[in-house]
C-alpha cells in the first residue's frame, strides 16, 4: 500500500477522507442519525410538535433522582421537595414551557390556554313556522319516497346477492363439468387399487407389496393390449400384401387369356378381413349331466325298440 494507490482508491470510489485541520464542526451540517432528538416518520400537526418538544426539553431538563449525590436515600420519596432542582434547571424548564405556551396561541388549540371562553361564530336559527296544508303533504310525499327508495335498495341487494349465489354455483359446475371431462378421457384400463374412492394411508409390508403386484399387473396388461393392436396391425398390412399380389397375378393370367383368345372365368381375388380375437370360452356342460343325458337317451332308444 502506497500513497497513490490510496488516493486512486478514493478517487474511484469517491469516498475522501475527512480532515478535521480542513472541515471544522461548524462547517458540518446536522444529521439526524448522529443527533440525539427523536423523529417520528410523519411530521405532526403544529400542536402535536410543540407538546413532542416541550416534553423532550423537560425530560433533559429533569435530573435522575438516583444521581443527586451519595447521601441521597435509598427509598423513593413521595414528597416533590424533597429533590431539589438547581436554579438554572428551573429556569430553563419554565422557559421551556413558556415557549411552548407561545407556540400554541398560533394554532387551532389557542381556545385551551386562553383565559377567555371561546365564543361560538355560528348562530343557530330556530324556525318556529306553523306547519301548513302543503307543508304536511309534501312531508307525506318525501317519507313515501324515502320508503320507496329503501325498498329499491334492499331488492337491489337482494339482486346482487342473488347474483353472487349464482356465480358461486357456475363456477361449481363448470369445476365438476371439467372434472367429468378430465375423468372421461383418462383411459380405462388403468385401474384403481381402493376402488371406493376413500382416501386411505396404508404403509404396511403386505399393502406395500398389493399395490407393486397390482402395479406390476397393470403394466403387463397395458403392455399385452399393445402387443396384440401391433400384431393385428402386421396382419392386416400382411393381407393387404398378399391381396396386392394376388391381383398381380389375376390380371397377369387375364392378360393371357385375352391374348390367346381364350374364356377366362376365374374371379377376382377379394380383400379378406382381418379375424377378430378369438371368442371366449363358452360355459360347458357338466361331465355327470352329460352322462345322465347319454343314458337317459339310450333308455328312450330300448323303449323305443320294445314298442316296435
Amino acid at each position: 500500500m502506497n500513497p497513490d494507490t490510496i488516493h486512486a482508491a478514493f478517487q474511484k470510489t469517491g469516498i475522501w477522507p475527512l480532515d478535521p485541520n480542513v472541515i471544522t464542526e461548524v462547517m458540518m451540517a446536522p444529521s439526524k442519525e448522529m443527533s440525539h432528538e427523536g423523529y417520528l416518520p410523519i411530521e405532526p400537526a403544529s400542536p402535536v410538535k410543540a407538546v413532542a418538544k416541550l416534553l423532550r426539553e423537560l425530560s433533559v431538563c429533569n435530573p435522575d433522582n438516583g444521581n443527586n449525590g451519595n447521601n441521597a436515600p435509598n427509598e423513593p420519596s413521595n414528597n416533590p421537595e424533597d429533590v431539589p432542582l438547581p436554579a438554572e434547571t428551573a429556569l430553563l424548564m419554565r422557559l421551556a414551557v413558556s415557549t411552548t405556551l407561545q407556540q400554541l396561541t398560533t394554532t387551532r388549540l389557542a381556545y385551551l390556554i386562553s383565559p377567555s371562553l371561546p365564543l361560538s361564530t355560528s348562530h343557530l336559527q330556530h324556525n318556529t313556522a306553523n306547519p301548513t296544508a302543503n307543508k304536511n303533504l309534501l312531508l307525506n310525499t318525501l317519507c313515501a319516497k324515502e320508503q320507496l327508495a329503501k325498498t329499491i335498495q334492499r331488492q337491489v341487494l337482494e339482486l346482487q346477492v342473488a347474483n353472487v349465489l349464482n356465480e358461486m354455483y357456475c363456477r361449481m359446475l363448470q369445476g365438476q363439468l371439467a372434472h367429468y371431462e378430465k375423468k372421461k378421457n383418462i383411459p380405462k384400463g388403468m385401474g384403481k387399487l381402493v376402488g371406493n374412492g376413500l382416501p386411505r394411508l396404508l404403509s404396511g409390508d403386505e399393502f406395500y407389496e398389493q399395490v407393486v403386484e397390482f402395479t406390476d399387473k397393470q403394466k403387463r396388461t397395458e403392455r399385452e393390449k399393445a402387443e396384440r393392436n401391433e400384431a393385428r396391425e402386421g396382419r392386416a398390412e400382411a393381407i393387404k400384401e398378399w391381396h396386392k399380389e394376388e391381383k398381380t397375378t389375376w390380371e397377369a393370367a387375364k392378360k393371357v387369356a385375352i391374348v390367346q383368345k381364350k374364356r377366362f372365368g376365374v374371379p377376382a381375388p377379394k380383400l379378406v378381413k382381418c379375424p377378430g380375437p378369438y371368442p371366449k370360452p363358452a360355459q360347458g356342460v357338466p361331465l355327470g349331466e352329460s352322462e345322465n343325458e347319454g343314458e337317459e337317451g339310450t333308455e328312450d332308444e330300448d323303449s323305443s325298440d320294445n314298442d316296435e
